[in-house]
């Protein structure tokens, strides 16, 4: 994470929260940020989430945060009921937000949670199917619709379109 950014609140992930660790379980963390003043003027300097997911390590940025938390996603609410001993960092303005969780979590809940659940069950039946019945072959390209061979973009053609696509 750069240096620059304000860690305000940073916690113990996955099995070793939820109590389902082994002693071969890595630790994850998660967190959110604050950036320093040039990221909140104009586009250049944007950021809304960094993570490595080698080490298994996600933060968001304040505003994303309060964004997904206000809309009740299933994967940020969690961050507002962390037990305490799984706080790493925890800044004054992190204790602010959990002073006021009661503002984020809604009847909306019910259907992003239950969306969640319903799309988690969706994949598990997809690669049960796969596992009961794997290919026969290696997929190609044109199995998909796809064009046979791949359009080879430079770095800036690619940059200049995510650029583009991330401000229309």
């Amino acid at each position: 994470m750069n240096m620059n950014f304000k860690t305000i609140f940073k916690f113990i992930a996955g099995s070793n929260l939820y109590g389902t660790s082994t002693k071969d379980s890595d630790i994850d963390t998660r967190g959110v940020f604050i950036p320093p003043e040039n990221y909140f003027y104009g586009f250049l300097h944007r950021i809304e989430q960094t993570q490595d997911k080698k080490r298994d390590i996600e933060y968001h940025e304040i505003r994303k945060f309060l964004i997904l938390a206000l809309d009740n996603n299933p994967n940020i609410i969690e961050y507002l009921f962390v037990p305490k001993d799984k706080w790493i960092i925890a800044t004054d303005e992190w204790k602010k937000i959990i002073d006021n969780t009661q503002y984020f979590v809604s009847k909306k809940s019910r259907y992003t949670f239950s969306g969640y659940a319903y799309e988690q069950l969706r994949r598990i039946k997809r690669h049960r199917g796969w596992l009961l019945n794997p290919p026969k072959k290696k997929p190609k390209r044109v199995d998909y619709g796809l064009p046979e061979h791949r359009s080879t973009l430079s770095k800036e053609q690619i940059g200049a379109l995510m650029h583009y696509l991330q401000y229309t």
